[in-house]
């Protein structure tokens, strides 16, 4: 199911998060996952600390869903 969403832009997946809809994560964690740890190992330097880095942000995002507001930048950032 998380295949549908994949294609739905950040901001509806986000409102789904805020509904705490666990397909909603997998398709943002699709769209993201490689970008984040990309960048979390080239700061860390170690793949180990990069997938823990990257967990715990899409975790604050999980959590954090509901105080999305677009007005304040891009649901990519």
């Amino acid at each position: 199911m998380a295949d549908v969403f994949e294609s739905e832009p950040d901001e509806v997946l986000l409102a789904r998060l805020s509904r705490k809809d666990p397909e909603a994560v997998d398709a943002l964690y699709s769209r993201y996952g490689r970008t984040a740890f990309a960048l979390a190992y080239r700061v860390l330097g170690s793949p180990e600390a990069a997938e823990d880095a990257v967990q715990e942000a899409f975790l604050s995002v999980w959590r954090a869903a509901g105080t999305y507001q677009a007005a304040r930048g891009s649901a990519r950032g």
